[in-house]
């Protein structure tokens, strides 16, 4: 599901979690825990950590599941739509005026 881009933040937070306990117990017990290079353990830990950052950041706007979840938002600059009496936004961005 990661590799698809559905339901990123959940899976790498699973995935994440996966890799820490694969490192504490395949290869923290043979050597210093703190250190993985000395215990061969850094494929885990930088896993874990890629895998926890993309929980954190999200798939972006790659991923099969975008679409789906997305509320997606005019590209209107602010500040720039003219408004009416009512503070209504106008529906074209320069409005022609009589």
């Amino acid at each position: 599901m990661l590799i698809l881009g559905m339901f990123t933040r959940p899976t790498a937070f699973v995935l994440s979690g996966q890799m820490a306990a694969a490192y504490f117990m395949a290869h923290a017990s043979r050597c210093s825990a703190l250190f993985p290079l000395a215990n061969g353990g850094e494929s885990a830990v930088l896993f874990c950590f890629v895998f926890l950052y993309l929980a954190a950041a999200g798939g972006g706007s790659f991923g099969i599941g975008q679409p789906c979840s997305a509320k997606t938002k005019p590209d209107v600059p602010k500040g720039r739509l003219k408004t009416n009496k009512a503070g209504l936004a106008h529906p074209f961005p320069n409005p022609p005026t009589d």
